[in-house]
């Protein structure tokens, strides 16, 4: 059978795997959750009859906003529907209050917008009209001080969302690395926290509790759950999340209550996303689904932890990333390249600052598996960074059988970066 998986905006086609099993790893397809079409009338809906809250007009006539802050994930997300979706989400917000609306985008500690890219992602009439602000952790002018979480998080949130009257919240709900799932309040945080507030609460990476899929005794999500309780006793909140199928087709509008949304839309996700699987593989194939899920190799990362979850220890993952934008994170970059993986792994929490965590989750998955890189990184950099160095996916396979004495089983997941493996022995 011919397999292909995305690479950047390409494909590559897998050649014969030297392994005595393969299976793909893809969830299966559910026919009650088909593609919106219409994704005005369907947010209309939502927004009329939302979760746990009364409609959206409604409160908004109620509060009467001089100000109205729209959070909307940055271009590492995937949001081909974003367009259709904030118009159609402007058009329904009565025009006397279009004049009190800003777009605030939700970088966390990624890197500012260029106004095409914000064209691109959120259409040029929108961008043309209304005020778009890439949010700045570092802007200490920017950021407004809401509060302490139970765990210590001091916690500094963009001043334009704390001084909003209303603040609506959007963003697709999703499996997340280490947060258990996206959606919900990680807008906030990390999306429009303070450099300091976000590698706080990514310093818990440490936690056994913190992976894929899981919320229960999750530091991070509970973190992340007390920043928008802090943000609640401050302003009025409103929260649209979207839920897109394997093929980036939006399939599900929630809104209302943010809570009530999160718990509705992580059920879905588990539903759609999760893989059971009762064997560990030799070797692992991974895509993380392409562009922009590999941009670069700190996006990448997450389809590296989904590829650990079901490989056996010393076995092989090979990773199928373009890294268009190289590593992307500096600090990330240079914790792997500056320190061996066991000076990474030996970090004390308090020296994990935000970057450093993904470095952290790297190196563990570095210590106990061949990682092997197929990517558009040259091969000194590849090898600073500790991977193995692999210019095609040929190469990579010549190599898992140097590194493999036996390949009984392999797996293939063309979508790391939406995959929830479940492993039951």
């Amino acid at each position: 059978m011919k397999i292909s998986l995305k690479y950047g905006n390409t494909q590559i086609t897998l050649p014969k795997i030297p392994s005595e099993r393969i299976k793909i790893l893809q969830p299966k397809v559910y026919k009650d959750l088909k593609e919106i079409k219409d994704i005005k009338t369907s947010l209309k809906n939502s927004l009329n009859k939302p979760l746990g809250n009364k409609s959206l007009v409604s409160i908004i006539e109620k509060i009467n906003p001089k100000l109205i802050s729209i959070v909307v994930p940055d271009i590492t997300r995937v949001t081909p529907y974003y367009k259709d979706v904030l118009l159609a989400l402007i058009e329904y917000i009565p025009n006397k209050y279009h004049k009190n609306i800003k777009f605030i985008i939700a970088t966390g500690t990624h890197r500012a917008h260029t106004q095409q890219e914000n064209i691109n992602l959120y259409g040029i009439d929108l961008v043309s009209k209304f005020e778009f602000i890439s949010h700045n952790c570092d802007d200490k002018d920017k950021l407004v001080f809401i509060g302490r979480t139970s765990l210590g998080n001091n916690v500094y949130l963009n001043k334009y969302v704390v001084k909003s009257d209303l603040v609506i919240l959007t963003g697709n709900i999703d499996t997340h690395a280490f947060a258990g799932f996206s959606g919900g309040a990680k807008i906030l945080l990390p999306g429009v926290a303070s450099r300091e507030s976000i590698t706080y609460n990514h310093s818990f990476v440490v936690d056994e509790f913190s992976v894929m899929g899981n919320l229960h005794k999750n530091k991070i999500y509970k973190d992340i759950m007390e920043t928008y309780y802090l943000l609640k006793k401050k302003t009025n909140i409103f929260c649209i999340n979207f839920i897109k199928n394997s093929k980036k087709n939006l399939i599900k509008i929630l809104s209302g209550d943010l809570e009530k949304v999160f718990k509705k839309g992580t059920e879905i996700i588990t539903k759609i996303s999760s893989v059971k699987i009762n064997t560990l593989s030799d070797l692992t194939i991974i895509s993380c689904g392409g562009y922009p899920r590999d941009i670069n190799l700190y996006q990448a990362q997450k389809s590296l932890s989904c590829a650990s979850m079901v490989t056996r220890p010393n076995g092989v993952i090979i990773l199928l990333a373009e890294c268009k934008e190289k590593i992307g994170q500096k600090i990330f970059g240079d914790t792997l390249i500056n320190n061996t993986i066991e000076e990474i792994l030996s970090l004390p929490q308090e020296k994990i600052e935000v970057e450093v965590h993904r470095a952290y989750l790297t190196a563990k998955i570095l210590k106990n598996f061949k990682c092997i890189l197929v990517s558009s990184l040259d091969k000194e950099l590849v090898e600073k960074l500790k991977f193995i160095y692999s210019k095609d996916i040929n190469t990579a396979l010549k190599l898992s059988k140097m590194y493999l004495k036996k390949i009984s089983l392999s797996y293939i997941i063309p979508e790391g970066s939406t995959l929830l493996p479940i492993f039951k022995k």
